[in-house]
């Protein structure tokens, strides 16, 4: 008979490899969204009139900022 393979060592390589491929996973997705967040924002100052430069440099600091904030706390 051979031994088995899911030994108590293994057991616990098994679970931080899951919990890195789970970290890794909601990484990639904040950071997309992130991106997504900051490209609308830019998109809609772009497109308003009435932004000056200043006030959408002011917007996309802003949006770049909280969105980090964000995908940095959860992860």
């Amino acid at each position: 008979m051979g031994r088995c393979a899911y030994t108590p060592c293994n057991i616990v390589l098994l679970r931080l490899m899951v919990f890195h491929t789970v970290n890794r996973w909601l990484v990639i997705r904040f950071n997309l969204l992130s991106a997504v967040i900051v490209g609308l924002v830019a998109f809609v100052s772009i497109l308003t009139p009435t932004i000056d430069a200043a006030l959408a440099g002011f917007i996309l600091a802003f949006a770049s900022t909280a969105t980090n904030d964000v995908s940095a706390a959860h992860v």
